[in-house]
């Protein structure tokens, strides 16, 4: 039997090689999708921050949604690490 630990790891793995295998197109594609549809939900309408990743490789492209997020007027967060810190603590992400 595999600990848990071992199980999350596999799963991490087996899931960033099935998103590595999406073709590029695809993901600019559905990364548009994902951010057209965000902006239109009631709670991004509402927010006045919001807390995002930068992606990168195979992940959702938010560079989209953040400059989209500048135009509407919101403070964009994004997620920090210092080296020996365990937990991520969030910035402001500004322009330039």
């Amino acid at each position: 039997m595999i600990s848990r630990f071992e199980a999350k790891a596999w799963l991490r793995r087996y899931s960033l090689r099935k998103r590595q295998s999406i073709p590029a197109s695809i993901r600019v594609r559905e990364s548009k999708k994902i951010v057209s549809e965000f902006v239109r939900t009631a709670p991004y309408k509402k927010a006045n921050v919001i807390a995002l990743y930068l992606g990168f490789g195979s992940e959702v492209q938010t560079d989209s949604l953040i400059r989209r997020a500048w135009a509407d007027g919101k403070t964009v967060l994004i997620p920090m690490t210092d080296k020996g810190l365990h937990r991520p603590y969030f910035c402001e992400y500004k322009k330039g």
